[in-house]
């Protein structure tokens, strides 16, 4: 096999793989998205006051919400 048609052999893998990496790409926005509109709906549902829910620490990096009375996270 010469040097050309190896490089076209990695040229059409790297076209499948930039296609499987978009498919993943879109995938995980909406996941993402469908994520956040649970958080609000969430959000909604607890009818407790503001001062009721308090902020904590996920991992060291995300700050969500707890309401203290029913002990919802978002």
């Amino acid at each position: 096999m010469n040097n050309l048609s190896k490089i076209e052999e990695l040229k059409k893998k790297n076209e499948e793989l930039n296609k499987e990496y978009n498919f993943y790409l879109t995938k995980i926005k909406n996941l993402k998205r469908e994520r956040e509109i649970n958080y609000h709906i969430i959000q909604e549902l607890c009818e407790h006051p503001i001062e009721q829910r308090e902020r904590i620490i996920e991992y060291g990096e995300r700050t969500k919400h707890q309401c203290r009375i029913c002990y919802l996270i978002w």
